[in-house]
């Protein structure tokens, strides 16, 4: 459920598989995290492809916004998460830390909604968590090939 990029959980999109060694995915990591706004929630991906809220971290801009578990990302700033890439690199580009930014969402009826939310920084807890828990796929995926 979490890949390299996807530790950004604004956005979606991303290679599902990590294809870094652990050294350079930790270096990636690291530095794609700083600069980046953070929304606060772990997505997975439905049967329909759609990505849809598992966890919304506490007191973070998603809490805030009222997002709750089960909540479908339709779309941020009108461009919708089934974009092409060129749409959500645009997106990226523009999220950082205190931008504003409307995402619609859906619950499991269908029935959407907007919320706004101002980007966080990510704090160095959560950061210290995904890459922990990344880096433990890392360990698992090659102790299994050896």
């Amino acid at each position: 459920m979490i890949s390299c990029l996807m530790i950004f959980t604004c956005f979606l999109g991303e290679d599902p598989k990590c294809t870094y060694d652990t050294q350079a995915c930790l270096d990636y990591m690291a530095e794609k995290m700083n600069g980046r706004g953070w929304f606060g929630v772990v997505i997975d991906h439905n049967d329909q492809g759609q990505p849809v809220v598992m966890r919304v971290i506490p007191k973070s801009p998603a809490d805030k916004a009222g997002v709750t578990c089960g909540d479908i990302l339709i779309s941020m700033n009108g461009v919708r998460f089934d974009a092409d890439e060129a749409a959500r690199k645009a997106l990226k580009a523009a999220a950082k830390p205190g931008a504003e930014v409307v995402y619609v969402l859906a619950n499991s009826s269908g029935v959407q909604r907007e919320v706004k939310v101002n980007l966080a920084e990510m704090p160095l807890d959560e950061k210290a968590r995904w890459i922990g828990e990344h880096l433990l796929k890392h360990h698992a995926i090659a102790t299994a090939e050896h």
